[in-house]
């Protein structure tokens, strides 16, 4: 089994809410090939950190979300949001995996 923590916006939680200290907390369980960090997005514009704090996972960098954070809308050309430090981060990681697109209609 495997365990994907999602930190979640300072309004929803009080605990893990940025990439940075889930992968602290992950690197503090000492289980690599079991716990890892998703990003969210959403999540880390609504904390205003940076967009390419996902880098900062690395290899725990396991799932990623993405929305338009204004408003949590489907991301799409000319729709106000810049994606692309969001995009170099997980770039800069080596992230390869699944981007699944978490929005309201």
């Amino acid at each position: 089994m495997s365990v994907v923590i999602e930190p979640l916006s300072a309004g929803e939680t009080n605990l893990l809410s940025t990439v940075k200290e889930t992968v602290a907390f992950c690197r503090a369980l000492g289980h690599p090939r079991v716990v890892g960090v998703l990003a969210d997005l959403f999540h880390m514009h609504q904390n205003g950190g940076a967009r390419d704090a996902a880098a900062q996972a690395d290899a725990l960098l396991w799932h990623v979300q993405i929305s338009n954070p204004l408003g949590r809308r489907y991301p799409g050309a000319g729709d106000g949001y810049d994606y692309e430090p969001f995009a170099q981060g997980l770039a800069g990681c080596g992230y390869a995996g699944r981007v699944a697109i978490e929005a309201q209609f």
